[in-house]
């Protein structure tokens, strides 16, 4: 528990920092501190155990099909992927975290508002790390690729907007509910 709480103190620090140098710096460096944290985690998390199980499945030659409990296709391929390339499942972790989070920081940089940036990431912890990074990480990367689409959405480059969504179906299928919102603004719009 002291972890955690440093962790949340070194965050707070960040971003104060933030705001007084009206940086992105220390929001890049909230989210490695993030990354770290997600990435190096041992047995901890409620979906730990069986994403474990379903990475050591696959090691072991068990088809993507008959794998239990069977997870979305983006997120069974991305394990293959890493097992042929020869990845522990704690590496595996790392660079799931590593990606997840690294778009997270990445979008709220490119708002230009370092300390909205670092509010919401600073919130992102607080509210949702300990269940999603720690947990349920394929409806955490699930969100932030829909993010992504949002954006794209309302930068009317709806093209990318529905790709972005059906690839973060792939790790999460709820994620095509974003679709039907899209279909209601194009209809509002036109």
């Amino acid at each position: 528990m002291i972890f955690y709480v440093v962790i949340l103190a070194t965050l707070s620090i960040l971003l104060i920092s933030s705001w007084l140098l009206e940086s992105n710096m220390p929001v890049i460096i909230m989210g490695i501190i993030m990354i770290v944290t997600a990435g190096l985690r041992y047995n901890t998390g409620f979906d730990y155990d069986s994403y474990h199980m379903v990475y050591s499945e696959i090691a072991n030659g068990t088809t993507l099909s008959s794998i239990t409990p069977h997870f979305e296709s983006g997120f069974m391929m991305l394990n293959w992927c890493a097992i042929q390339l020869g990845i522990s499942f704690n590496l595996f972790l790392l660079f799931f975290s590593g990606l997840t989070l690294g778009l997270l920081t990445l979008f709220l940089v490119k708002l230009n508002d370092p300390e909205l940036a670092s509010m919401a990431l600073y919130y992102y912890f607080v509210r949702f790390f300990f269940t999603r990074d720690m947990g349920q990480i394929r409806s955490s990367f699930a969100a932030v690729v829909c993010l992504f689409a949002i954006r794209s959405m309302i930068r009317e480059k709806r093209y990318r907007a529905i790709l972005l969504v059906l690839l973060a179906s792939f790790f999460q299928k709820v994620a095509l509910i974003l679709l039907v919102t899209f279909v209601l603004v194009y209809l509002t719009e036109t």
